[in-house]
């Protein structure tokens, strides 16, 4: 990729490829081999990677894709990460700048939906970290004496152990919400402003030496986006994290304000590796503290870096390399630990110009100067030592870098005069008469309420101010000079992240807070935690699965046929519908209940769910047939049977007949005459045969037969002569009635009675009578 020199630097963004402090410093494309070191007006820059087209030392390297595809969680390899992507060996140079000679930490959540593991373990780590060894060796970087590489001097500081001022959460007037959203470098600074003059936030404060030592260190929340500064790209596309700076006007006077941005690194694109190679069971926040760390570092070591105009590292930038970065670029993706009350923390690797490596914890600060480069390796004093590196009968350090003891602790100086009364602060080019208290009078006792250690008489001598402290006090401990005291402690031991734990001072300390649902204690370790999950149903429930509330299930039971298991409860559901074919009657619902299968026709019968047809009554069905004859008259009457046949002969008349019955036969009945009148008869029998013949007349008939009876015709001749036999009858009648046919003249007369129906079978019986049998 290629970078236009045009860009400005911003204090080192950690991005993808090479979090290289400096603005927007140039490159070659990539893949090109780097060039031969140029002169220091044009000092070369390590080739960034094409992914991220961003300037060099902007911001705490995204991995590039090459790397995650090659080894996800792999740290660089070779040296250090400068050199493992083709850099030369690194060298930090002064350029003139400020440090921050004791840095005061402020934890700022942009809102309250900062994740959890980091609102509530960043101020933790905030205060072992400016406290730990893996801090106190960047005392190396102080500017005490030191020029800048334009020549001119420096800001005459150092640099020593920091302090931890709180946990903020801010209301912001940008993305305060969880929709996604997008915030620029320059609202964020303008943000941070406002919110310094409303109160939300503490001021900033200056040191002894007159520059700010106050650092704001943004945590935001996964949904915003952060636009750096001077070109230098996206959160979690091209960085992890940078530092940089605002003016601010504090009693009349705008001072530089250091701050921090952290994005979430523990999901989304600066998640998985992408912003650390940590891969324990808390990897997570190992790779948000190693971001934290490193930007910390950097800021502290190059604090006006956002003020710096060119293209390369210049005043008013305080230590860097051309071409690798800053403090933590160098050495990005490279990390170590620190122990601070029983918790161990992640801190990534610093580069060491003493050490020529990538450190994490330094031997800590080397001994004060006593004299020029005596002893050797030793540190010039600051403004910082006074009262502490400087103490006893040499309390202040001399920082007018033209006076002959600068950077050495003295009884007094011309701007500090810790004289007792009586006595005068010399100056002198001689280091035997300088800064020395002259026509003293040592004093013989401690100061009022001094208990132990001891005291300077102010003459050069010293006095012993009480006996040992008893434990847990120790002299001082409570933040007094020479009197017992207790250092309460600040952290908490054992991995406690919840709860309180005593502070060793009679006192207590908090440990932090658990999110729903868990609880402290909750998975069963004091002070840490965890979620005890339930182990029984509630509301009722009886089947089914609930919630254990700790992202797990239990089961509430099982349900008994016929039951089913219906919102957690064991529930019977009844059978709406019949089975086997049902078409009549009811069936069990299976629930105490019965469902309707159906009903059957008027002529059936519901037997075993199934409609059958009803079996044939006495007295009633059908008959069919035909008869022919003539016969004139009426007949009425009723008969039960059954009969079916045919008969043959005519009749001609006029009757009803009703009844029920049927008849089937044949046979054949002949006559001859006529008849007139009228008769009625009702019978009740059955006849079986067949008939055939027809039957002409006007009646009705009305009845039911049975399939099968027996029916009886009688056919009665009454006359003077034989009657021809009748047998069987035909037609169709519905009905139980007679006919009757009868001759009244001299000849042979003849009567005949029929019973008939429809499909009766039976026997058909002739009687034959004489006119003259009735006698």
């Amino acid at each position: 990729m290629i970078v236009a020199r045009s860009l400005r630097r911003v204090g080192a963004l950690v991005f993808g490829g090479l979090a290289i402090a400096g603005a927007a410093c140039s490159s070659e494309p990539s893949g090109t081999p780097l060039p031969e070191p140029s002169p220091a007006s044009e000092p070369r820059e390590l080739e960034s990677l094409p992914e991220h087209p961003v300037p060099h030392g902007l911001i705490v390297p995204i991995r590039t894709a090459e790397e995650m595809a090659a080894a996800p969680m792999a740290p660089p390899s070779g040296a250090n990460y400068c050199q493992s992507h083709g850099g030369p060996a690194p060298k930090l140079v002064y350029f003139g700048g400020q440090v921050i000679s004791n840095v005061s930490v402020v934890d700022v959540n942009w809102s309250s939906h900062v994740p959890a593991l980091i609102s509530t373990n960043m101020p933790l780590f905030w205060q072992a970290a400016v406290q730990s060894n893996w801090y106190a060796w960047l005392n190396q970087y102080q500017t005490m004496g030191v020029k800048g590489a334009d020549g001119q001097a420096g800001s005459n500081q150092g640099i020593t152990l920091g302090s931890y001022v709180g946990e903020y959460t801010l209301v912001p007037s940008r993305c305060a919400g969880t929709t996604n959203c997008k915030v620029t470098d320059t609202q964020i600074a303008t943000e941070l402003g406002n919110q310094i003059t409303a109160g939300s936030l503490p001021k900033p404060t200056l040191g002894c030496d007159g520059f700010s030592s106050t650092l704001y260190m943004i945590n935001f929340p996964s949904n915003v986006t952060i636009t750096g500064p001077a070109g230098s790209g996206t959160s979690c596309v091209q960085f992890c994290g940078y530092h940089y700076a605002f003016h601010y006007t504090l009693n009349g006077q705008s001072i530089v304000v250091p701050y921090g941005i952290l994005p979430d690194v523990t999901t989304g694109g600066c998640g998985g590796g992408a912003c650390g190679t940590n891969t324990g069971t808390n990897a997570v926040l190992e790779n948000a503290t190693g971001v934290a760390s490193h930007e910390l570092a950097e800021a502290v070591t190059d604090t006006d870096i956002a003020d710096d105009p060119s293209t390369n590292y210049a005043r008013p930038c305080a230590w860097g390399d051309n071409n690798c970065g800053e403090i933590g670029d160098i050495c990005a993706f490279q990390y170590g630990t620190i122990t601070s009350g029983g918790t161990t923390w992640t801190v990534q690797q610093l580069w060491s110009n003493t050490d020529n490596n990538c450190i994490a914890v330094g031997t800590g600060a080397p001994a004060l100067c006593t004299a020029s480069q005596s002893p050797p390796g030793c540190r010039l004093c600051s403004c910082n030592d006074n009262g502490t590196g400087c103490n006893g009968g040499t309390p202040v350090c001399e920082t007018n870098t033209s006076n002959v003891d600068f950077g050495h602790c003295e009884q007094c100086t011309a701007t500090s005069n810790t004289c007792p009364t009586g006595s005068t602060c010399t100056q002198s080019s001689s280091t035997a008469t300088d800064d020395k208290c002259t026509g003293c009078v040592p004093k013989t006792m401690c100061s009022a309420g001094a208990n132990c250690g001891t005291q300077s008489d102010g003459c050069g001598g010293m006095i012993t101010c009480g006996p040992a402290c008893t434990a847990p006090q120790t002299c001082g401990g409570g933040g007094t000079p020479n009197v017992c005291g207790c250092t309460p402690a600040t952290m908490c031991t054992g991995g406690a992240n919840c709860g309180t734990q005593a502070d060793g001072c009679g006192g207590m300390i908090t440990c932090g807070t658990c999110t729903a649902p868990q609880t402290c204690g909750g998975g069963g370790t004091p002070g840490v935690c965890g979620c005890t999950p339930a182990t029984t149903c509630i509301g009722g429930q009886n089947c089914g699965t609930q919630s254990d509330g700790c992202g797990g299930t239990i089961t509430c039971g099982t349900c008994t046929a016929p039951d089913q298991c219906i919102q957690g409860t064991c529930t019977c559901i009844p059978a709406t519908t019949c089975t086997g074919g049902a078409t009549c009657g009811t069936q069990p619902n299976g629930c105490g209940g019965s469902v309707m299968c159906g009903t059957c026709g008027s002529n059936q019968t519901c037997v075993s769910n199934q409609c059958v047809n009803n079996p044939p009554d006495a007295g009633s069905g059908s008959s069919s047939g035909s008869s022919s004859g003539s016969s004139s008259g009426s007949s009425s009457g009723s008969s039960s049977g059954s009969s079916s046949g045919s008969s043959s002969g005519s009749s001609s008349g006029t009757g009803s007949s009703s009844g029920t019955g049927s008849s089937s036969g044949t046979g054949s009945s002949s006559g001859a005459g006529s008849s007139s009148g009228s008769a009625s008869s009702s019978s009740s029998g059955s006849s079986s045969g067949g008939s055939s013949g027809s039957s002409s007349g006007a009646g009705s008939s009305s009845g039911s037969q049975l399939d099968s009876s027996i029916g009886e015709v009688d056919a009665m001749v009454e006359g003077g002569g034989d009657a021809s036999p009748v047998t069987g009858f035909s037609g169709q009648n519905s009905g139980c009635g007679c006919r009757t046919a009868q001759a009244k003249e001299d000849g042979p007369s003849s009567t005949l009675l029929a019973f008939g129906g429809i499909g009766l079978a039976g026997v058909t019986r002739l009687r034959r009578r004489k006119k003259n049998e009735k006698n």
